[in-house]
This record gives C-alpha cells, structure tokens and sequence, in this order.
C-alpha cells in the first residue's frame, strides 16, 4: 500500500525573548511565532511533525526556553528542535525538551530518515560541521532502516551572503559529501532569515525564512564577518514566514514557503 507523503513544517530563527510583551528590533517573536504557528496548523494537510532549526531564542537562558516551550507544547504535533548560533544545547535539552518537543539525532517515518545536525560553533555566528558530526550523520546513514534520507541543520548550505557570519565554514566538502550519498535527497537550514532553493539531480539545497523578520543582505559586505551586522544588512519586520515540505515513498521532494503577515497568508514558490 502506497503511503501517503510525509508533511514537514520548517520554521527557524524564532529569536523568542524571555517575557510576553518583549520586542526584538521593534517585533514582538512571541506574537510572530504564534501568527506562523496558527498558518501552520491551518494548514491541509495538516503536518505530521515540525522541525525547529535553531536561534529557537535571542539569549539562552531558562526563563526564554521556558517560555517557548510552553508555546511549542501547546501543538498537537511533534516538534524536532536543533540549536543555532543564539542557542545552547545543555539549555535546550533542561528547559525545553520533553512530551511533544524532541531533541535527538535521527527519527524515521513514512519511508524517510531524518537527520539532524549541530553546526554550531561556540561564541561564534558562522557554521561549522564537525568530525563529531560527521561521523554522527555516517553512523545515522548506516543504521537507518528508510531508503530516503533529509538532512536538517541550522547553517545553511547555500551561497546567500558573502559575510563569514551568515555561513557554513565547510559548507564544499559538505554537500560534496552529501552529493555522495544516494539516500540523502534533500537539506534544510536556516539562519540567514530568507527563502532560496538550490536543486540538482543528486540533492535539494532549501534555506527557510524566520518566524521573526525577513533579513536582506548585501552582496558587497566584508567576507570576514567582521563587520557592523547592519551595514551590510537590513530588516524587514512585515513579513516572517516558514516552510513546508511534502517528502514522497519514492524519494521525491516538494516544498514551498508561506509568507505569513499579522493580516494575511501569503503563498510563495521558490523560482
């Protein structure tokens, strides 16, 4: 019997203050978390699980992943959560995780495996795959029992921006590698707070915009990161957003990204 195709919905970059009422930027994340989160479970079919990649909270203490995992609880779907660059994950693992909110490195269902990645580094705002990550995800590809296989981690794997900030280190070697691999179809990030698309016959590269606002950057800014952030970047609090993701038995990738407005919905499909 053929199964139906697994739904995924991808929000990131939630960048959640500690206390109602709080602003980041002049934007209240608790607010536009909620607004993405109503779309999302508005949505038909409605998703079977939500992956949460990273910069879940502006600072990482406990009364920010308390509150945000009193928002995430109250979904009737599992939430996968990884960490970002504002996060921490010995905070995450005390103050958030638990009954639908799952920290871990792989779940399979529907024919898929997913993997999660931390490609965190500490005190620092770019990515970096480690060898302890990498042999986790090796690990991972040879135990899954599903023939198809997505990657998610917080960095993303395309070329959206030329600060070192805003990357993945290692980004080459690393989807050089993921190339390699028949099983893995498809790799979802975050961090740079916009939606793009990269998709060739061996992988689908996907970035996801923020619940939080939409960042646009510079193609002329200092490659060092070194940088004023927003000299080279600027902020659109009108517009957050998320994505969807319909992964078929057959290995085959669909997805979109939903603009989300305080008024209105938006669909957008990536060109």
């Amino acid at each position: 019997m053929k199964l139906e195709p697994l739904r995924i919905a991808q929000i990131t970059d939630i960048h959640l203050t500690e206390f109602d009422g709080d602003t980041l930027q002049g934007v209240d994340t608790g607010e536009s978390l909620r607004h993405v989160i109503k779309a999302i479970i508005a949505l038909s079919p409605r998703p079977s699980l939500i992956i949460a990649s990273g910069d879940l909270v502006q600072n990482a203490n406990q009364k920010s992943y308390h509150r945000l995992k009193s928002i995430l609880s109250a979904i009737d779907v599992p939430v996968y959560v990884l960490p970002g660059n504002h996060d921490d994950t010995k905070m995450m693992q005390q103050h958030l995780t638990g009954g639908t909110i799952k920290y871990q490195p792989m779940v399979e269902l529907n024919g898929w495996a997913i993997l999660f990645i931390d490609s965190t580094v500490k005190d620092e705002h770019h990515g970096f795959v480690s060898k302890k990550e990498q042999i986790q995800l090796e690990t991972n590809l040879e135990t899954a029992i599903n023939p198809s296989v997505l990657v998610a981690l917080h960095h993303p794997t395309i070329n959206s921006c030329p600060s070192f900030g805003c990357r993945l280190d290692n980004k080459d070697p690393f989807i050089a590698y993921l190339k390699q691999q028949p099983l893995i179809k498809a790799v979802i990030a975050g961090h740079t707070h916009l939606a793009a698309e990269a998709i060739d016959a061996d992988l689908a590269q996907y970035t996801t915009p923020s619940t939080f606002a939409r960042i646009k950057h510079s193609q002329s800014a200092d490659p060092t990161g070194k940088e004023n952030f927003w000299i080279s970047h600027t902020m659109d609090s009108s517009i957050c957003g998320y994505r969807v993701l319909d992964l078929s038995e057959d290995g085959q990738v669909d997805s979109f990204v939903e603009w989300v407005t305080s008024s209105s919905v938006l669909a957008h499909k990536c060109q």
